[in-house]
């Protein structure tokens, strides 16, 4: 398995374990969520949400590390397969294709965007998910 996706997959692991002790410390009672104008802000005492919130902090820097390792790595498989142009000539090189896409929430209103439509159906579920999160923690 390419170091970019076991990074990627350990980061997602990270990221549900962290949310998983985070629930949990709110049924515990350990962690409060209030909301802030529109803004879930989170505070807790002890060490079970603490541990909980740092998962969520690592999971999300490695996955954000993650998208660097992918690109440098497709970045040095591109320099290595260089050829000659009389090569060239033979087989045309395509470059290699890069799929990205998002969720913006201003409020409860979301903004999604993707580069083609299974990134934007990936981002609505992650919408749909984000929004469910926050009133699940709300009510």
């Amino acid at each position: 398995m390419a170091p970019a996706r076991l990074l990627k997959l350990a980061a997602l692991l990270t990221i549900i374990i962290g949310i998983v002790i985070s629930v949990a410390s709110i049924a515990l009672g350990q962690m409060r969520v209030v909301l802030f104008i529109i803004f879930p802000v989170f505070y807790a005492e002890g060490l079970l949400p603490a541990v909980g919130i740092a998962l969520l902090f690592i999971g999300i820097i490695a996955l954000f590390l993650s998208f660097f390792v992918s690109m440098t790595a497709g970045a040095t498989r591109v320099q290595t397969e260089t050829r000659s142009p009389d090569e060239a000539e033979v087989e045309e090189w395509r470059k290699p294709e890069v799929r990205g896409g998002g969720v913006v929430l201003i409020g409860p209103v979301p903004i999604i965007f993707g580069s083609d439509w299974r990134m934007a159906v990936t981002a609505i579920v992650l919408a749909i998910l984000l929004i469910g999160m926050v009133l699940l923690f709300l009510l």
